[in-house]
């Protein structure tokens, strides 16, 4: 038999997950949260191969700090860097473009990132300073 879109909307959660088969916006979301999660590690790594400390959000824990907290936080040049990871299809909370402000407001340096080349160009722009 097959399941359309249809009617897995229109099941439960909980029968979707028995029968294994998500809806497509299930499955979206699903997705873009893996390619966020290696957009973040990607990052990780490459402050890691420049040396530089940084503070990370976990993704798969839940938050209990600051709302809208950036993915990344660490000290750079003489900066409070604060660079906030999405991937194209990612959305900004709330939160997250509030603590973006007060971070900017306070003379840090925050940045949306959806790429390696982004957080590249961020360092270059603050070498800059």
């Amino acid at each position: 038999m097959i399941i359309t879109e249809q009617m897995r909307r229109r099941m439960s959660p909980a029968d979707r997950e028995v029968l294994k088969c998500p809806t497509n916006d299930e499955t979206r979301v699903k997705v873009e949260a893996g390619q966020e999660r290696k957009l973040q590690a990607d990052i990780a790594n490459y402050l890691r191969l420049r040396g530089l400390w940084f503070d990370q959000d976990a993704m798969h824990k839940p938050r209990f700090g600051t709302a809208g907290a950036p993915d990344f936080q660490f000290p750079y040049c003489g900066h409070f860097v604060a660079w906030e990871c999405k991937t194209s299809a990612g959305r900004l909370t709330a939160a997250q473009v509030g603590a973006g402000a007060q971070i900017t407001t306070q003379g840090g340096h925050w940045r949306l990132i959806h790429s390696i080349v982004d957080a590249q160009e961020h360092l270059r722009e603050l070498d800059a300073l």
